[in-house]
């Protein structure tokens, strides 16, 4: 496998952004839930937040091991898979660069972070409804994850395992 310095850096991008952001927004509010600081009032606000589980606060039952398990699974084989379609066009090798840089910020909370929890900072407010807090790494994955499913789709694997 060859390195491809334009995918590493959007790799470190992204994972230097979502450190960057979570580390600002958690000096920033204090601890206490969903007060914080009004971006858009009845629209968005930065918070603090830590989920012990995974999107949407699912399963907060797990254990972080568990998570710094699956999510370095879950890298390992982004990165094999990356591997395979790098030849595949821009918008597919960025989509694996910020789905791959979205599962490192989040695994390197599960590592780092207090009690392994994500540190989760955006809220979204439609009227009466919240949407669940989030991070830059959950939105780098939501965004990339689509794109990956539907032009892993439309291009079988390359066929030779190294890319110039």
């Amino acid at each position: 496998m060859r390195i491809h310095w334009a995918f590493l850096l959007a790799v470190v991008v992204g994972v230097g952004l979502d450190l960057w952001t979570k580390s600002w927004a958690f000096t920033a509010v204090p601890a206490n839930g969903y007060q914080g600081i009004v971006v858009i009032p009845g629209w968005l606000e930065i918070t603090n937040v830590r989920n012990s589980g995974m999107a949407w606060s699912l399963f907060q039952d797990v254990k972080p091991v568990v998570w710094i398990v699956v999510r370095g699974l879950l890298t390992i084989a982004l990165v094999v898979l990356w591997n395979r379609h790098a030849g595949d066009g821009f918008w597919l090798n960025a989509a694996f660069a910020a789905v791959i840089a979205g599962a490192i910020g989040n695994l390197h909370d599960n590592v780092f972070a207090e009690l392994g929890h994500v540190r989760d900072f955006v809220s979204v407010i439609l009227g009466a409804w919240r949407f669940p807090v989030f991070n830059v790494a959950d939105s780098l994955i939501t965004c990339g994850a689509p794109i990956l499913v539907f032009g892993m789709s439309k291009h079988p694997p390359s066929s030779s395992k190294a890319h110039p």
